[in-house]
């Protein structure tokens, strides 16, 4: 009889166990492409699912680059980005934001459990080597915006 009660608490115990599992959302990391609610830059507080490139994690949210189907060729804030390895099926074209403010994505907004694959290693190249520089956090001090930034370039 205690046998076939642990064999039985087992069985319920890789039940559970396999739930759990799938139930556990793989968190984006940089690099990848995901499907995610993205707040729009004229209205951070209205969103629109769209394909981004996750830039960089911090604690409970994820700074990323939109990715959009409009085309947008001849534009310097963006570039294409193939469709390899990330979207198979569609047959559009896609370009990312590139140099401009990286947009906040809370973790509950990703709306797949994992990444719809890697970002092309062409465009994550140059999406590093033009991400906006981080802006100056303003001192306790009070000195003027303008005087900050001059003796902040000036070397």
């Amino acid at each position: 009889m205690a046998r076939r009660k642990n064999t039985f608490l087992a069985r319920v115990a890789a039940v559970l166990a396999a739930v759990a599992a799938r139930a556990i959302r793989a968190r984006p990391r940089p690099g990848e492409v995901w499907l995610a609610m993205v707040p729009l830059r004229e209205d951070p507080g209205q969103q629109l699912r769209h394909y981004c490139v996750v830039l960089e994690t911090g604690s409970g949210t994820a700074r990323v680059a939109q990715i959009t189907s409009k085309d947008k060729d001849g534009r310097r804030d963006h570039i294409r980005i193939p469709n390899h390895g990330w979207d198979e099926y569609s047959g559009r074209s896609h370009w990312v934001e590139i140099g401009r403010e990286p947009r906040v994505v809370p973790y509950r907004g990703f709306l797949k459990s994992r990444p719809q694959g890697r970002c092309p290693d062409a465009v994550w190249s140059e999406l590093q080597a033009r991400r906006p520089a981080a802006v100056p956090a303003a001192p306790a001090s009070g000195t003027p915006l303008l005087k900050r930034i001059l003796r902040t370039y000036r070397g």
